[in-house]
Order: structure tokens, then C-alpha cells, then sequence
């Protein structure tokens, strides 16, 4: 095939090869300005690759398609689709794209989706039966594949609570096998553990410790959850409940245990989490949860998962109480924290938020505090929901989200803690396809004197606004600065004017060709100085789905969907090494504020924002850079369009404001300063 090359592509490495993977392999086209040369067909598709800028593990997708195959890849890039999803669909024939995007629009994970729509139609329309009752996408082709007599099993398996991942094993065993499991299940044997044991009692596992523990009368589930640990962990846990006499009756009724430590403190703290199941006849299961540290038992919990797989939890940690209302994902659907005395355990506030029905994309989320209210004597000890009922309208609002008769929603937020007064407002309007019409946000951290809250000192003021024009430009004031925003749509490129000063910023050759209309629609919804930070710190912006985003201030590269929030959040990761380098007056607050919120918090509260804490290395995050990068997103929205996000971004604010303060004059959320000086 001859092609007339353009100068610009002279050694230009076309895309890297993945170790251990079947990629397309790294190309470099040596070519002499203007001439001819032979190129292979599949060499062009490196070229195509990079020059749409897929992220080089993403090319693996492209790499077993057809040329027709690919030439329809293609179209799907265009159409707006993620790199991963245009290659798969593009392997799909009709029939079998249907369900694909069906299981898409379920969330479903697209390697998962894609081995499902490539099976036979039979086993197809199991899977999606499965995964309509609930059954984790991960597990139900292994399900589907069953034979006939063993699937007549499954719904007997689901209602006895077998977990997903187990169902198929459970299905296999022999019929002795069979009623042997569902005696154990029936004893309040934890179903994960249950083939292991089978395994063990009939001598086909080697396990001395579980025989050990059985004869010292230990439950099934203790027994086997100890002698799953190494012999210096069963020493320590063994140490922990010799303090506890409460705790040793655990080990006799059902419970596994699990050991682990909470680097929080110098030497690191060893706890034991004790968890127990039952099932109940409407299916429901239910999973007790207690914790114990060296000092004795830190919170309790109820989970209860429902047959759509949808789950409640009541937690009861040292001072707060918590019933949560999960969807079938694991997502928030609804959560009411009890705020309790310290002292007595009287219920004094009471914070309910919930994915909002009316506020399309928003979690609302009022906090009731009811100190002088009546009823706010009941015991904590019955984490009684109904209280969130009877304080409404008598407990005093302080944070709330509410949908205006013009469309619009507003946002109010007032907290105290530990001598700072937090105020945050946010208004905004959207037109039908969710540009943003105007906002505009106020957050305000007071210092107070510790003698009296009537001695205060400001220590962050931020007003922003952004209002869109008629003509589509926008008019942007950042404290008190106004800068015009004009859009060229051809070139993408924003022009941002303010006074006699102006500065154009180029997006286009950072932007995916396939996903740059789509990017460009929220790129038009950001503000100047998220703008200029972008482009001073991005050479490359990819294009995926928003669970997968990231960004590289190192390489100049970031990569998202279309959520304002997630993007915002991303941004702030491009400034965390200035800061995270030099600046130790932000690591003394973040540790001084973070040392305080372990002090006084419960356990059950810090899990919302362990993302951002020293703990993260528990769940795979850099803790401190996590923590400047939502901050960043905080301090330019009230981040109400995702469950999590709300719900992290609330903890943060209340709980950390001498931190956040410091992080908004290093990134100069609160400079007065014109932008483009």
C-alpha cells in the first residue's frame, strides 16, 4: 500500500509494546519528508492509535481485529464510545451487540459483557436471567454453564444465601457432598468456608490447626478463619481476646475472625473484626459484625442483603451510629448517621441523605441537629431510625439540598469542629443537556478564639461564578477577578479575557480525535483558572470511563469521562507534587487534623474517608496525594452529582478545615490576583 507521508510524522514511535501481552508491536517510521513507501495495512493502525491518543493498554483490544473489524472500531471511537468498548463491539455481531449493550447499560464491566454476548443464545439468556435476579456478572457464566441437573440447584442455593462466587461450586458436589453443605449452611456456617471443611473432614486437605480448635470447642467458622493464619497471628489474636472475656465467647458461636493492624498510630494497632451470618425465611441474610482492639470492643454492625442484592447496615461505633441503604452495586442509596454524646450516648443530631429522585445526579443530605429536642434522650442503644422522622422541622438544618422552583438546585452547609466554623453555598442550573447555565459558590472556613466563638478570625473566603452568555461565552468571576470565556469550536480553543489581558488556550491536539466533541461539551462547562491548570500541566487527554480515570502531572497526562467532579478531582493531581515537595506547613495540618480524627471519630466514620487518610495503603491509594486532589475538586464545586463523592467530600470539609485552608492558597483557590498576570 502506498502512502504519501506528512512531515510531522518523521520517527514518530507509534505505540508501545505491552509486556506480557499479544499487542500490536512498537513501530518507528523512518520516513523521508514527501516520499512513497510501502507500509504494512496493520502498521497504519499503530499510527491511527496514537495519533487518537488510546492509552497504550487499551491498544491490546485493537490488536485480534479484522480489518473490517477495525474499520468499524473506528466509527464506534468516532460515535463518542471508550477505546475498550469500540473494539469489543466492533468483534460483535448484531444480535450479539444487543446484549452488550444491554449488560453496558447494566454496568456491567465490558471484558464480562463482551465473553456474554459471545456465547450461545441459550446460555445468553441464562446469564441475563441471573444477573436480573442479581446474581454478580462475574459469576454468571460459570453459573449458566452448568449442566441440567445442576442448575436445578440454583434457586435453591440463592435462597439458602450461598454467595455468588460459591454457587457453582456448591452445584458440582456429589449428592452426599450436597447434603453435608447444606447442614453445615444450615449451622450458621459461613458459606465461603464450607468446601474448604468438606475438604478437610473427608481427608482431602491437610489443616491441623482447624482439628485443634474443634476440640477446644470452637465454632466451625473461628476455627477455620484461625487456622487459615500464619502461627504468629494466631498468637496475637489469642493475646487480644485473653483481655476480653466477652470476646473469647465469640469464638464459640459462629464467628470467623479476621486479624489485621490500623497503621494510624506509632507501634501500629492490631484489632480483630469477629463476623457471623445467618439467614432468615424471607432470604434475607443478615451479617453481625464486631470489632475489637487491644482495649477492648470498638463498634458493632448489622448488614442485612436483600434478594436483589441490594443491602441496610446499622453501625455502631464509640459515639456514632449509621443505617446505610445500598443498591445492588454497592452504591449509597441512602444513609442516616445518629450523632450521639460521647458521654451518655443520647442521640443529639441526626444527618440523612439520600440519592435524590428529584435532583437528577444529586445525593441530598440534610443534618438535623436536635441538642434541644425532647426525644433526644433516646437510648442510642436501639438505633432507631424513626428518629430522623420525628426531628424533621424541629431539629435545626445544617446542610441541606434542595431542588428551586426554577429548576436550579441550591446547597447550604454550616459546621463546627474544633474551633472553625465551615459555611459552603452553592446554586446551579442546567439547561436539558446538563451544560451548566450558571453556578455560583461561596465557602468560607472562620477560626474562632477557644474562649469564645465570638472572636473570629476568616481564614478562606472563595466566591466563584459562571454564568453563560446568549451568545455562549461565559462570564466568569473568580474573588472578585471577572474574566470573559469565548469558544472557538472549530479549533477548540478558549480564549480568556480579563481587563486589557487575554491568554488562548489550544485543546485540540491534546484531545482524542475519537472523543473530542465529547470532551470539548464538558470542557465548555469548566472554569478559567481549572482551565489553565489543565493545560499548563497536560500534554495528553484520553478518553475512558470515568471508574478508570487518572492523571500524571510527571507525564503531562490525564485521562477521564464526562463527570465535572471526577475532572475536577483529576486536575487536582496534576498539582500535588508542587505541593506534596515543598510545602511542610500543609503536611503538619493534614497530620495534626488527621491525628484528631482518629482521636474522636469512630471507626465506622473513618471509613469514608480512608481514601484519604494514612490508612489508604489498605485500599490502594496514596492517602495525602488522594486527599490534595479532592480537595482541589472541593474547593471548585460542592461535588453533589455522585453518592460517594457527596459523602466523602462532607466528611472532609466538616473534619479537616485548617488543611483544606492551607491547600486553597497553595493552589490560589483564594488569590485575588488576576489569572492571567
Amino acid at each position: 500500500m502506498k502512502i504519501n507521508t506528512n512531515s510531522y510524522i518523521t520517527n514518530y514511535s507509534i505505540i508501545q509494546k505491552q509486556k506480557n501481552r499479544k499487542d500490536i508491536q512498537k513501530y518507528s517510521l523512518n520516513i523521508n519528508f514527501g516520499k512513497n513507501i510501502s507500509i504494512d495495512p496493520k502498521k497504519l493502525r499503530g499510527y491511527y492509535l496514537a495519533k487518537c491518543k488510546i492509552q497504550p493498554e487499551y491498544v491490546k483490544y485493537f490488536s485480534k481485529l479484522s480489518n473490517s473489524q477495525f474499520e468499524e472500531a473506528k466509527k464506534n471511537l468516532i460515535k463518542g464510545y471508550t477505546p475498550v468498548d469500540s473494539a469489543l463491539m466492533a468483534r460483535l455481531n448484531n444480535d450479539q451487540l444487543k446484549i452488550y449493550t444491554t449488560l453496558s447499560e447494566e454496568k456491567i464491566e465490558p471484558d464480562i459483557a463482551f465473553l456474554i454476548s459471545k456465547t450461545e443464545k441459550d446460555v445468553q439468556q441464562r446469564c441475563m436471567e441471573l444477573i436480573k435476579i442479581g446474581i454478580n456478572a462475574h459469576n454468571v457464566l460459570e453459573i449458566a454453564n452448568l449442566d441440567k441437573q445442576q442448575r436445578e440447584k440454583i434457586n435453591t442455593l440463592i435462597k439458602l444465601g450461598i454467595s455468588d462466587i460459591n454457587i457453582a461450586d456448591f452445584a458440582k458436589l456429589t449428592k452426599e457432598q450436597y447434603k453435608k453443605a447444606i447442614d453445615l449452611l444450615k449451622q450458621g456456617v459461613i458459606s465461603d468456608y464450607i468446601i474448604d471443611i468438606l475438604r478437610i473432614e473427608e481427608g482431602n486437605s491437610k489443616n491441623r490447626y482447624y482439628k485443634k480448635y474443634i476440640d477446644m470447642g470452637y465454632s466451625k467458622n473461628s476455627a477455620l478463619s484461625l487456622s487459615l493464619m500464619s502461627l504468629k497471628e494466631q498468637k496475637e489474636v489469642h493475646n487480644i481476646i485473653s483481655k476480653n472475656e466477652e470476646a473469647k465467647k465469640l469464638l464459640f458461636k459462629n464467628y470467623e475472625v479476621i486479624y489485621t493492624t490500623i497503621q494510624n498510630s506509632n507501634p501500629e494497632e492490631k484489632i480483630l473484626i469477629f463476623n457471623k451470618e445467618t439467614q432468615i425465611d424471607n432470604g434475607t441474610k443478615i451479617i453481625l459484625v464486631q470489632i475489637l482492639g487491644e482495649d477492648g470492643i470498638l463498634s458493632q454492625s448489622r448488614l442485612e442483603e436483600y434478594k436483589d442484592h441490594s443491602t441496610s447496615s446499622k453501625l455502631k461505633g464509640i459515639s456514632d451510629l449509621y443505617q446505610i441503604k445500598y443498591g445492588k452495586y454497592g452504591d449509597i442509596k441512602e444513609l442516616t448517621q445518629f450523632i450521639c454524646n460521647r458521654n451518655n450516648g443520647n442521640v443529639i443530631g441526626v444527618i440523612h441523605s439520600k440519592e435524590s429522585k428529584n435532583l437528577d445526579g444529586c445525593f441530598e443530605s440534610v443534618y438535623y441537629d436536635i441538642t434541644d429536642f425532647q426525644e433526644s434522650s433516646e437510648d442510642a442503644e436501639l438505633i432507631n431510625p424513626d428518629i430522623e422522622q420525628a426531628v424533621r422541622n424541629q431539629g435545626k438544618i445544617i446542610s441541606k439540598t434542595t431542588k428551586n422552583k426554577d429548576g436550579s438546585i441550591s446547597f447550604q452547609e454550616n459546621f463546627k469542629w474544633n474551633h472553625h466554623i465551615t459555611s459552603r453555598e452553592y446554586n446551579e442550573k442546567k439547561d436539558r443537556n446538563g451544560n451548566i447555565i450558571s453556578n455560583r459558590y461561596s465557602y468560607i472556613i472562620k477560626k474562632c478564639s477557644n474562649d469564645t466563638e465570638n472572636q473570629e478570625k476568616e481564614i478562606m473566603n472563595i466566591s466563584r461564578e459562571f454564568i453563560r452568555n446568549p451568545d455562549g461565552s461565559v462570564k466568569n468571576v473568580i474573588n472578585g477577578n471577572e474574566y470573559k470565556l469565548s469558544y472557538d469550536n472549530e479549533n477548540k480553543s478558549i480564549c480568556i479575557e480579563s481587563e486589557d489581558m487575554k491568554k488562548i488556550l489550544n485543546f485540540k491536539n491534546k484531545l482524542p480525535i475519537y472523543s473530542q466533541e465529547s470532551l470539548w461539551k464538558v470542557i465548555k462547562n469548566l472554569s478559567a483558572d481549572v482551565l489553565i491548570d489543565i493545560d499548563r500541566n497536560i500534554n495528553k487527554w484520553y478518553y475512558c470511563k470515568d471508574m478508570d480515570s487518572y492523571s500524571s502531572g510527571i507525564n503531562k497526562t490525564m485521562a477521564t469521562g464526562k463527570n465535572i467532579p471526577i475532572i475536577l478531582h483529576e486536575t487536582g493531581h496534576l498539582l500535588q507534587e508542587d505541593i506534596a515537595n515543598n510545602d511542610t506547613e500543609f503536611y503538619k495540618l493534614y497530620e495534626k487534623e488527621m491525628n484528631l480524627f482518629y482521636e474522636k471519630i469512630p471507626y465506622n466514620e473513618q471509613e469514608f474517608i480512608e481514601y484519604f487518610s494514612p490508612l489508604a495503603n489498605l485500599c490502594e491509594s496514596d492517602g495525602i496525594y488522594e486527599f490534595i486532589a479532592e480537595v482541589h475538586m472541593i474547593l471548585c464545586t460542592y461535588g453533589a452529582s455522585e453518592t460517594e463523592i457527596k459523602t466523602r467530600s462532607q466528611f472532609l470539609v466538616r473534619y479537616f478545615p485548617q488543611t483544606i485552608a492551607r491547600l486553597a492558597k497553595l493552589m490560589g483557590k483564594t488569590s485575588k490576583r488576576n489569572l492571567l498576570e
